[in-house]
């Protein structure tokens, strides 16, 4: 690894052009800044927010015109080797089709986050709780959508780094080479095309992580500390108010919580995770893998990606158990759905009930699932645009760990005899005899190199 002293001197002769490059960083925390301000001067606009419009506007307009220069100078900056080549078609409409669910569901959001602020039951509550209401409704929208870009920078800054230095390393660790061991870290030919199927597995591994730090760590823990927040703010889901008064400050307050207490910890979820999933989806995009074979014990040879038998380790402590609570909490809250039908219905009856019933389910039982699974989604996305740069950045972090990042060629050859010790001439011991071995391998291809090309579906 090179010194303190080495990459001073490396700086010191690289190009002005170098020197002077923004990172995409920086673009990403000037973004995240006007997106912050930007719902600020939203939510100024509404009532009982207490936000000073102009200031909102000036703040926003000031980040705003801050993420411009630094895109703008960003983009100039680009070489031909680090432009990424275009998405194929197939995954182009796949990617587009999901952004645009994606942006029916945010507009469909704030159609819920003003129905909860403004309408039946949450308008006949006192000015000073509806104002707790839309507060928690700012801070959330906040939270979720101007944390984006800085999740973005915080993945992009850490992922290579943390492959190499942390899930590699372990990787050594736990298993060294031995006389009668062979094992080597290695990088073989992939394909480096863009994936729709493979984005949307890694989304919804990503919601196994999140229905764990939500359902299994952070509502337990909220139950046990919650008195010690505001109300509006925690302290109803440890106090439960009589959820059947749908007009009551007490029911109002218990949307609040749940909504704060929700959006939060999925927002988490990508932080305290940053050194397992974008590290470990960066590790195979890269096309890392092992090879481990024993040279005297009887054990196939092992060829698997480092990701995978990291992410192993992992799951067998996080494992199910979250999708398992995440149903019991709507089991135990389903009743809700048919108090906010036979509220709503005394005042506007017929699909009017059943639609605020079904937003209102959507929002305060899908959200852990929807919004992570977008967010995920959003996150690798992003990843996906900077691949060819964090690839990169990888290889050259494998160098400084004494891994050779070239590219091994796996070949497959299928030689003429069979394992050691196997009869070959032994007939077989069911109804109808098998032949010998030495007789019905001879209906199969010749030994010799295998095409990949065989193996797949004709």
């Amino acid at each position: 690894m090179p010194s303190a002293k080495e990459l001073i001197q490396q700086r010191k002769a690289a190009k002005e052009t170098i020197k002077g490059r923004v990172p995409i960083v920086r673009v990403l925390l000037s973004f995240g800044l006007f997106i912050i301000f930007a719902i600020l001067a939203v939510a100024s606009t509404g009532k009982n927010s207490g936000l000073p419009l102009p200031v909102m506007l000036a703040c926003a307009g000031g980040t705003f015109l801050l993420y411009l220069a630094f895109a703008i100078k960003y983009n100039k900056a680009k070489t031909i080797e680090q432009e990424k080549k275009k998405i194929r078609a197939k995954n182009a409409v796949g990617s587009l089709v999901f952004m645009l669910i994606f942006a029916g569901l945010v507009f469909f959001g704030l159609w819920f986050f003003l129905w909860l602020s403004a309408s039946f039951p949450f308008n006949n509550v006192t000015q000073g709780d509806q104002g707790k209401m839309v507060g928690v409704i700012i801070i959330a929208l906040v939270v979720y959508f101007a944390s984006m870009p800085f999740i973005m920078a915080l993945w992009y800054k850490s992922a290579p780094g943390v492959g190499v230095k942390f899930i590699v390393w372990t990787f050594k660790a736990v298993n060294w080479k031995l006389k009668t061991k062979a094992c080597e870290i290695m990088v073989i030919d992939t394909p480096q095309e863009h994936s729709f199927t493979i984005t949307m597995k890694r989304a919804f591994t990503a919601l196994i992580y999140s229905l764990t730090i939500v359902f299994s760590v952070w509502h337990p823990l909220m139950m046990q500390i919650g008195g010690i927040f505001p109300k509006g703010f925690g302290f109803e889901l440890q106090f439960r108010p009589p959820l059947f008064v749908l007009d009551s400050p007490g029911f109002v307050l218990y949307c609040s919580s749940l909504i704060f207490h929700t959006v939060i910890p999925v927002v988490a979820t990508f932080v305290l995770f940053y050194w397992a999933l974008p590290s470990t989806y960066l590790l195979d995009d890269a096309g890392l893998v092992y090879f481990k074979k024993y040279t005297e014990r009887r054990q196939p040879a092992e060829l698997r990606s480092v990701s995978q038998w990291f992410s192993s380790l992992i799951q067998a402590v996080l494992g199910t158990s979250a999708l398992i609570t995440y149903v019991g909490f709507i089991l135990n809250n389903r009743y809700v759905v048919g108090e906010v039908i036979h509220a709503v219905d005394a005042y506007a009856p017929g699909p009017f009930a059943i639609l605020c019933a079904v937003m209102f389910s959507i929002f305060i039982f899908g959200f852990p699932v929807i919004g992570t699974v977008l967010m995920a989604y959003i996150l690798l996305l992003f990843q996906e645009s900077q691949f060819n740069k964090l690839k990169t950045h990888l290889y050259q972090e494998l160098v400084n760990a004494d891994i050779d990042p070239r590219v091994v060629q796996v070949k497959f050859e299928r030689k003429e005899e069979l394992q050691e010790r196997t009869l070959v001439e032994y007939t077989g011991e069911n109804f109808f005899h098998n032949p010998p071995l030495k007789d019905s391998v001879s209906r199969f291809s010749p030994a010799g190199d295998l095409d990949i090309k065989d193996m797949l579906k004709q």
